[in-house]
């Protein structure tokens, strides 16, 4: 649709969405419309590819893990903005597209201009951040004043809330259990 901010490519297993002040959920629908703040919530053993319609990026949903889209966002870059509250979300952003996302935690501020990466909220609120193939990845805290750094290729970072963000080499973790999923390829 030509106002829908983003859609759902495909999903697996229970995967809900939600309306800005609607209090009930529903069952999510593949090439399902998404627009600004809809929530989109994987269950147990389930995921979600959404894509960001403009800007031809692909965010990936694992289990457990609850998105808000807030669509388009006014910032220097330009690109898309998603909130993730609590799980694990990939993205997969078309080199080419020039795309850009930005990934809001509890702790950090995660955004990534083409490539591959993967962000994910602990229990308490702490946030990895791994930049596996973007050239233009960074991160920062959502401290007031924190700094933002760079994350080369294959390096990552450990966010707690309210401290700073920190460089550390990247840790093994991939978005492989999606590997071999239709839809997912």
């Amino acid at each position: 649709s030509a106002g829908a901010d983003a859609r759902i490519n495909s999903h697996r297993g229970a995967v809900r969405t939600r309306a800005p002040k609607v209090s009930s959920w529903r069952e999510a629908e593949r090439g399902q419309d998404l627009f600004r703040a809809w929530r989109v919530d994987s269950g147990e053993k389930s995921s979600a590819e959404i894509r960001f319609l403009r800007e031809k990026a692909n965010l990936r949903m694992r289990e457990n893990t609850l998105v808000v889209i807030y669509g388009e966002v006014e910032r220097e870059a330009g690109g898309h903005h998603a909130s993730l509250e609590r799980g694990t979300l990939a993205t997969r952003l078309d080199e080419l597209a020039g795309a850009t996302v930005e990934v809001e935690t509890p702790s950090a501020v995660a955004v990534s201009e083409d490539g591959q990466g993967l962000v994910k909220v602990l229990d308490g609120g702490t946030t990895l951040v791994a930049n596996h193939t973007s050239k233009k990845a960074r991160v920062r805290s959502r401290r007031k004043g924190g700094a933002e750094i760079a994350l080369p290729e294959n390096t990552g970072s450990k966010v707690v809330k309210g401290k700073e963000a920190e460089f550390e080499r990247i840790w093994a973790e991939r978005d492989s259990h999606l590997d071999g999923v239709p839809g997912f390829q």
